[in-house]
């Protein structure tokens, strides 16, 4: 293509009706006169509302498209008013059953002669953005973590590149440029494969003519190599370029770069993938393997443990591990929140229903259609609401509070209590038929106590941790602090050990947790731990054979996180008749 060639059809490109360019964009974009009637709605919006373009265009926006934004304000009228952009990140769209979460922009569109003609809606996606909310809340992912992630959502900026009809470049925008890492001039003239790989698309000319027949590619994700050899993965779509006669005048190609976004979303993953639960204890290997067991099957969960034990933990990695990992993750600690409030969070509420009710509220249930619904300390819940929530495990429905209209989801449900439930239910505090519902596949936990060979583990990785949160750089912990919490009951069990590790790290001025920075009741309770044992010969010998097992039978190792001298600890295995782990160093 000649330089005259390229910058007629530059001219031409920049006269082009808004419409043909907005069709190819993966945002969702919906243009509205100023009738608020659409007349724009590109193949985004159709994906992310359900609704063909032939079914909208012409109708009052406000008609089709349901969400909470439009409940108090209308923000085509602020736009046009104060004649700018609008930006709200807090809006629901309606999609069937389901609520999808969106960043909405409403912007005033202009002619050429800088009149306003309408207004213009681009809306993002957030799904992905609210399930790092969620898991947020629950302490799952950190401040940083979700700072990331909404700054990647929020800034999207889209590589555009112009194609001729041989698939050669004739114009790039500056994203494209900064995704790649190449600039204009050594661009214009390329064909399309120069910057994209076409291994998964095949030959410019197979792609153009599937792109004749109809056949647009839409969000492929692939890799691309930039300048300076660097393997950037991107999500590309292509399609026809035409005018407003319809004639097609090349090809638009439009990619974003995931590298971010695939980055956190493996941190994330890989932070509750059950093989990162370490530890060596035989009972929690066992948790593993059956987590592995029930990947493919969709029933309830019953975890039971002792507060700090890790039963969420556990729940994520049965959730990331099951066929509904793509789907929302929802948390509700139902100990947590008063009997009054507990209906409303479960199934919502609709605007009156009681004092406060000032907006529609979906509920936890809702949220996690087609996911997962944790509820930690289903214990703790009166009869009165365990017979409602029977009800929505039975037949998967359930109105909103103030409401009479059922609304139905799929929900998998796992739920956690530190209660024995047994117990509950023979003092008439819990539902057996309840129970049985929840406790399909029961898990039980072993407190920390019980797993002492974890300890070790455990320490290491809170220290790996808490050194990168809080730009530390220390390497371990003492041996008599190691003594000290072999020999210490843990009744808070890991939270306990994760906070204490927390703040000993904090205050810690060299690359070793000395016995002084550990609190004083540590130090008191693993003396008295340590008296007991010596005055009860079979917890003593019980939790010998216990670190002896978590150390490989490594005695110099066993002698230092028992706190006691090497020719103690020969002495003792010896009495007590220990063959097991016994070898030598």
């Amino acid at each position: 293509m000649t330089k005259v060639q390229n910058e007629n059809h530059i001219l031409e490109m920049n006269n082009l009706d808004f419409k043909t360019v907005s069709k190819n964009i993966p945002e969702c974009v919906i243009g509205m006169d100023l009738d608020k009637r659409i007349t724009i709605f590109n193949k985004a919006a159709e994906i992310l509302t359900g609704m063909s373009e032939n079914q909208v265009i012409g109708e009052k926006c406000c008609d089709i498209i349901k969400s909470n934004a439009c409940k108090n304000s209308c923000l085509f009228t602020i736009s046009l008013k104060e004649n700018r952009t609008i930006s709200r990140d807090d809006v629901f769209i309606e999609k069937g059953n389901q609520k999808v979460p969106v960043c909405l922009n409403v912007t005033p569109l202009k002619n050429v002669k800088g009149q306003v003609v309408g207004v213009l809606k681009t809306l993002i996606d957030r799904t992905e953005m609210k399930r790092l909310y969620d898991l947020e809340k629950a302490n799952i992912v950190n401040a940083d973590q979700k700072r990331r992630f909404e700054a990647v959502v929020n800034n999207i900026s889209e590589g555009i590149i112009v194609l001729d009809n041989d698939g050669r470049v004739t114009s790039l925008n500056l994203s494209a440029e900064t995704i790649t890492g190449r600039n204009e001039q050594e661009t214009l003239g390329k064909p399309f494969n120069y910057l994209f790989s076409t291994d998964m698309l095949g030959p410019w000319a197979e792609i153009r003519e599937g792109l004749l027949k109809g056949n647009n590619i839409s969000s492929i994700e692939m890799n691309i190599t930039s300048r300076d050899g660097k393997r950037i993965p991107i999500s590309l779509s292509l399609d026809l370029l035409q005018d407003n006669r319809g004639n097609i005048i090349g090809y638009v190609t439009t990619f974003r770069d995931l590298t971010e976004i695939n980055e956190l979303n493996k941190e994330i993953r890989d932070r509750y993938d059950f093989s990162n639960i370490i530890s060596k204890n035989h009972r929690m290997r066992e948790i593993f393997d059956l987590i592995e067991t029930i990947s493919d099957c969709d029933v309830s969960v019953l975890i039971q443990g002792e507060s700090g034990t890790g039963k969420e933990l556990i729940a994520h990695a049965i959730h990331n591990h099951s066929q509904r990992r793509d789907r929302p993750f929802i948390v509700l600690n139902c100990g947590a929140i008063s009997e009054a409030l507990l209906e409303s969070e479960l199934f919502g509420h609709v605007k009156g229903a009681f004092s406060g009710a000032y907006r529609d509220k979906i509920g936890r249930f809702e949220a996690a259609h087609e996911g997962t619904l944790f509820l930690d300390e289903i214990g703790d819940i009166s009869i009165n609401m365990q017979v409602k929530l029977l009800r929505v495990l039975q037949t998967g429905e359930f109105e909103r509070v103030g409401d009479n209209d059922s609304v139905q989801v799929d929900v998998r449900i796992i739920a956690a209590t530190n209660k024995n439930l047994s117990d509950e239910i023979m003092k008439g505090n819990f539902r057996e038929d309840l129970f049985y519902r929840l406790n399909v596949i029961p898990v039980f936990l072993p407190a920390l106590r019980e797993r002492v060979e974890d300890i070790p583990l455990l320490v290491q990785q809170f220290i790996t941790m808490f050194n990168r949160k809080n730009k530390r750089n220390i390497k371990e912990v003492s041996s008599n602090v190691m003594g000290l919490f072999m020999n210490y009951d843990w009744p808070g069990n890991i939270r306990e050990l994760k906070n204490i590790i927390e703040c000993s790290l904090v205050c810690t001025k060299t690359t070793t947790i000395e016995e002084s920075s550990m609190p004083i009741y540590i130090r008191d309770k693993s003396d008295a731990k340590e008296k007991a044992d010596r005055s009860d010969p079979a917890s003593e010998k019980e939790r010998i054979i216990s670190v002896l097992k978590g150390c490989m039978g490594n005695k110099t190792i066993t002698s230092r996180m028992l706190n006691m001298d090497r020719t103690t600890l020969w002495r003792k295995i010896k009495k007590y008749g220990i063959s097991q782990y016994s070898h030598e160093d």
